[in-house]
């Protein structure tokens, strides 16, 4: 059972936890665009790309991993703390909730 003061905790970690679930998942479609840019600008002659192309890119995968350990981390931490009947659909839901928001605003698709 779950009092008053407990569900507001796990919402707010839920909440919390979902903002940066949510963001890897902004970054990983950020990262997928970096990556399409590349191969189709990039010339057979070309021997490499510019560093800049590689710097940014290992930036947003090393901050996808460092994203995803959170997420994960966060997840076990409310599942050992609430119930799963009760956190699961909280997580999920912030989860989607902040995902489409993110990706709608950013990404231009609600227009």
């Amino acid at each position: 059972v779950i009092t008053c003061g407990d569900g507001l905790a796990a919402v707010l970690l839920a909440l919390s936890s979902a903002m940066v679930g949510a963001n890897c998942v902004f970054m990983t479609k950020s990262l997928s665009g970096l990556i399409h840019t590349y191969f189709t600008e990039h010339k057979p002659g070309d021997p490499y790309p510019s560093p800049h192309v590689i710097t940014g890119t290992t930036l947003v995968a090393v901050a996808i991993v460092v994203h995803v350990a959170f997420w994960l981390t966060r997840l076990n931490s409310a599942l050992r703390r609430y119930p799963a009947l009760f956190i699961v659909p909280v997580l999920q839901t912030s989860w989607i909730l902040f995902t489409v928001l993110s990706g709608g605003i950013f990404f231009g698709e609600f227009e």
